[in-house]
């Protein structure tokens, strides 16, 4: 159909452009870029790292680096050192290959969704599938894709599991089904902080599968619980509840003594408040300090404090997407060879990102209130449909509601530092709603005039 040509034209164009046409953008490297690359001898120029997303890289046999973190974004980097074996001609890596890898798992997961359109009027086809190349297409979103951070993988296979399951509610198929639980594992295994949406994805299975499927649910459960729990080294949630503790609620609280006391900690903690775990003077680099810490504090005592004190997790949310409204990390987009001032972040196919951080940047109630509308909006809208969906179509709709709260919740409360980047998955699940309201109001629409 014409309408599934041009728009999966469209978003090649946008892809293409962005990642391949100099000057090439990407997201600079925070540090973690080598939690991917490591193992495969990859470096970089260390100074200028924050400030620059360098599109070169260097192959050092001599350095091996694993830092104990666990992602299927590593399983994404052999196929892109494959192709840059063949076209490199000067032995350096050019990070337009890990591009191509990742687009191309973006353009697959288009390539899968724009079928489901096919049915529809053509004013709301054009609308539903127009929305989703302008939301995705955007920088926000494309820049990453030139890039190692595990988020990347999480990103692509989210969009890769939410389209199968919509296929798999629409038509049942048994390779869409498959392909579906392949994608769901690389997104619960992608990043410790994305696997609790395994729970989410395996009640989908469990609620719309086949009986004789239902092993599935089972198999994404398992995994998303044990990557949660070992897929970091031991001391890493420390860090997060540190940050989360000392930056995002101490700093609020009108009584912060009261607050210690409650978490579980004296006195002598009291000067660390205001920091993050890598702030200057920060106590988690003493592995003695940091064994004492993971005795009086987990996640799990954390969330108790959270589930019990409502007001201050209301102000830690809050504080959260105050910074996470500006949607793109505080990261340069291109390489020096660029000539662009450092820090410099592209403004080409920013019209979306620069709208909602007009909305949103520094108004983190807003963005609060905006969200709880649109998911009360579709919770509506689903209900008032229920009967006219396909079979699982409100079931997927809720577990998809549910999925982006998950996301806002560990986005906000699980870890203070790098805000705009570790709402990535948030944003793309706060986009994915508003494209489903899209959708469900044109269907209201439409029956309501026949």
């Amino acid at each position: 159909m014409t309408s599934t040509r041009v728009l999966f034209a469209a978003a090649f164009v946008m892809l293409f452009w962005q990642l391949m046409c100099p000057p090439v953008i990407g997201v600079a490297n925070n540090g973690d870029f080598s939690r991917t690359y490591g193992i495969f001898h990859l470096t970089m120029p260390i100074p200028d790292e924050v400030r620059f997303s360098d599109t070169h890289y260097q192959f050092d046999p001599q350095l091996n680096y694993f830092g104990g973190f666990y992602s299927s974004e590593i399983a994404l980097v052999p196929p892109a050192l494959a192709l840059n074996a063949i076209f490199s001609k000067d032995g350096t890596f050019d990070v337009r290959f890990t591009g191509f890898i990742h687009g191309v798992l973006f353009l697959t997961a288009l390539c899968l969704f724009l079928p489901l359109l096919r049915d529809l009027p053509v004013f709301q086809r054009w609308l539903t599938g127009g929305l989703a190349v302008f939301f995705f297409g955007d920088v926000m979103y494309v820049a990453y894709l030139n890039s190692f951070y595990t988020d990347v993988a999480a990103y692509v296979f989210l969009l890769l599991t939410v389209v199968l399951a919509l296929r798999a509610i629409r038509w049942g198929k048994r390779l869409d089904w498959i392909l579906f639980t392949v994608a769901s594992l690389f997104l619960v295994t992608s990043k410790a902080q994305h696997a609790a949406l395994g729970l989410w994805i395996a009640g989908f299975v469990w609620l719309i599968a086949r009986k004789q499927a239902r092993w599935m649910a089972a198999v994404i459960a398992l995994v998303s619980v044990g990557w949660l729990a070992e897929s970091t080294p031991a001391a890493y949630s420390a860090r997060g509840c540190f940050s989360t503790i000392f930056f995002h609620l101490l700093p609020h609280s009108p009584n912060q003594d009261k607050t210690l006391a409650d978490l579980g900690l004296d006195q002598s903690y009291r000067p660390y408040i205001g920091m993050v775990s890598f702030s200057p003077g920060s106590p988690m680099d003493d592995s003695r300090f940091v064994a004492e810490f993971r005795k009086r504090i987990t996640y799990g005592s954390l969330a108790v404090f959270l589930l019990t004190h409502p007001r201050d997790t209301y102000v830690a949310v809050r504080s959260s997407l105050d910074d996470a409204g500006r949607q793109r990390p505080p990261l340069g987009n291109f390489d020096p060879s660029a000539g662009l001032a450092p820090g410099a972040q592209s403004q080409a196919f920013a019209f979306w990102s620069n709208f909602k951080r007009m909305l949103f940047n520094r108004r983190g109630s807003r963005y609060l209130t905006y969200f709880f509308c649109v998911m009360a909006t579709m919770a509506l809208l689903l209900f008032v449909q229920r009967r006219s969906l396909p079979a699982g179509g409100m079931a997927g709709g809720f577990i998809l509601i549910g999925m982006a709260a998950t996301e806002l919740a560990v986005s906000s409360l699980a870890d203070a530092m790098e805000i705009a980047r570790h709402h990535l998955l948030f944003y793309a699940h706060f986009d994915m709603l508003l494209i489903l309201g899209v959708w469900l109001l044109g269907r209201l629409v439409s029956y309501s005039t026949k």
